[in-house]
């Protein structure tokens, strides 16, 4: 069978994601199940899930929510599917998928201590500002706070957290080596620790309100797509990154200067794509490859410098659309460039 059609297949026997009971103050919980069959996971009597507002007629008082502190413990006033009402006290230790959907004026949540885990896409569609991180949550996925409206302006964590912290609001690991999120409604400039060594994936993606970033000399890493689709202007990206990755800078229409020291071997598939206000591009001697449409729809560059004096390999439509554009290579390569692949378009 194949594997798109074994998906589907899985995708049908899903078992629906009805919640089990509703507290007094309106919210739903379900116990954790197997989303294959309902039945109920092992090794979490005495827990339930989140699950939020399930019903479509939600109360008006949480509609219009603006803070909600998420209840640390959940007894049943009415089981879903019976007239008995559950006696127990359980502990919440869990935030379900689209849990806060339907709180439309939401500004911020609370997390208490206790939660353990944070669902993907529980926070898709709500205008929350704020969030806090306590030191029980493990499982949390920093793609949660790429604000959907734009408007997370700050994250903090509790102190005692074993693996996160957080400073001006932006998300890091522990020791301050990694960047993991910053907070999509931070607004002009943005230097980042010295102690950053890694800016996750998508740490500053779409981004609309950041200007420059100045990145640590130190910085080792970026992730995928770190500052697609992001308002950035400036950026120096230091020699110890040597790899520019996918998407790095995709559709940062408004980066008009970057430097790039020497270090760096690869430029990756789609970097640069569509960064609409450069004017011109500097690549060191280091850079070896060049990925599939990494400079792609950057029309407006009218001069692109390679400093390396063998050219390196570039992948498909890596300058396509980089028109009416002087290309610039070290003394005694010309001849190189013009036989290369891809590059070779400069010179038509």
């Amino acid at each position: 069978m194949g594997m798109a059609l074994l998906s589907v297949l899985l995708l049908w026997a899903r078992v629906p994601d009805y919640p089990d009971f509703r507290d007094a103050k309106g919210f739903y919980y379900r116990f954790y199940r197997d989303d294959m069959n309902g039945n109920l996971i092992e090794g979490h009597d005495g827990e339930v899930v989140f699950w939020g507002l399930f019903e479509r007629d939600y109360p008006e008082e949480l509609q219009k929510l603006k803070k909600l502190v998420v209840p640390a413990t959940a007894k049943s006033v009415r089981d879903v599917g019976s007239d008995q009402p559950d006696p127990r006290t359980y502990r919440v230790t869990r935030i379900g998928e689209h849990a806060f959907q339907g709180m439309t004026e939401l500004e911020e949540i609370v997390l208490p201590e206790g939660i353990k885990s944070v669902d993907p896409f529980s926070m898709s569609g709500i205008p929350a500002k704020r969030i806090n991180i306590p030191s029980t949550l493990i499982t949390f996925y920093p793609q949660n706070l790429h604000g959907y409206d734009g408007k997370w302006e700050a994250v903090t964590v509790a102190a005692k957290h074993p693996r996160l912290s957080a400073a001006s609001g932006i998300l890091y690991s522990k020791k301050k080596d990694t960047l993991w999120v910053m907070p999509q409604a931070r607004q002009g400039s943005v230097i980042v620790p010295a102690t950053v060594k890694v800016i996750a994936e998508e740490a500053f993606a779409d981004a609309k309100k950041v200007t420059q970033v100045q990145l640590p000399a130190g910085l080792k890493k970026m992730g995928r797509k770190a500052f697609g689709g992001s308002t950035v202007t400036k950026v120096n990206i230091p020699g110890g990154v040597k790899d520019v990755p996918e998407k790095a800078f995709a559709f940062c229409q408004s980066l008009s200067q970057v430097t790039l020291a020497n270090g760096p071997t690869s430029i990756g598939d789609e970097a640069f794509m569509y960064c609409t206000a450069l004017k011109s591009i500097k690549l060191p001697a280091t850079v070896k490859k060049i990925g599939k449409e990494a400079f792609y729809g950057c029309r407006n560059v009218r001069d692109f410098y390679c400093d390396a004096k063998v050219p390196p390999a570039a992948d498909i439509d890596a300058f396509r659309d980089v028109k009416n554009c002087k290309l610039h290579v070290p003394a005694g390569s010309e001849e190189a460039y013009k036989k290369a692949p891809r590059w070779q378009e400069f010179f038509k």
